[in-house]
């Protein structure tokens, strides 16, 4: 039985390291009020924090909309210059991000719309990731779809968009993540099973016992 319940922990332990969630979890900016100021912003648990440049938003938006990428309203758009960036930290560690973009730039095409760096919760650097997409000149919109999936669970991104003046809006919708389980969901369940192994296995010797009473009193 020893063998059994040391198996089961050993299971729990490389669950723990390597097994996303089963469903995503997916933002769609829905979630609050139209107009609301994501910066401090928890939706789903991400929090959303705008560093420099100009707040990202979440409500509608005439640009980038039922496209090539699956944008619709509502959603989330800045304005104006991209002097800064869009940080998104999780509350549970995601092994998989990613998201719709675009971005409207009259007058300037572009094939890349800006980077993605990503961290582990803590904080050490996976990696720095370009955000290619097409470029439509005939409505001067730039589309993309980002997308990771990696070994190293996720406890950070952030977005920093392609800079390009003042005279363009940018856009992210459906931000869909894969939280990894929480150590106590597994606990509960292996602890559960070393219980009905031990059960399982006491049950014979009970059996047993009252066999052996039962002939002592006839």
């Amino acid at each position: 039985m020893s063998r059994i319940i040391n198996s089961l922990l050993v299971l729990a332990s490389v669950a723990l390291i390597a097994t996303p969630a089963t469903g995503a979890t997916i933002i769609t900016f829905d979630e609050v009020p139209s107009g609301t100021d994501l910066t401090g912003k928890t939706i789903k648990g991400v929090q959303f924090t705008q560093t420099g440049g100009l707040g990202y938003v979440a409500g509608t938006s005439s640009f980038g909309l039922g496209f090539s990428n699956g944008i619709s309203n509502p959603a989330a758009f800045f304005d104006g210059n991209f002097g800064g960036s869009l940080r998104l930290d999780f509350l549970s560690p995601t092994h998989t991000l990613a998201f719709d973009y675009a971005v409207a730039a009259p007058d300037v095409p572009i094939s890349n719309g800006g980077r993605v760096a990503l961290f582990d919760p803590s904080l050490a650097s996976i990696g720095d990731f370009s955000i290619p997409g097409n470029w439509n000149a005939n409505i001067r919109l730039f589309e993309a779809k980002f997308s990771y999936v990696g070994p190293t669970p996720i406890g950070r991104a952030v977005l920093t968009a392609t800079s390009l003046g003042d005279n363009h809006q940018g856009i992210i919708d459906n931000i869909a993540i894969s939280p990894v389980p929480e150590a106590n969901s597994l606990i509960l369940v292996v602890s559960g099973l070393i219980l009905v192994i031990r059960k399982w296995k006491r049950g014979p010797r009970l059996l047993d016992e009252d066999k052996r009473l039962s002939r002592l009193q006839g």
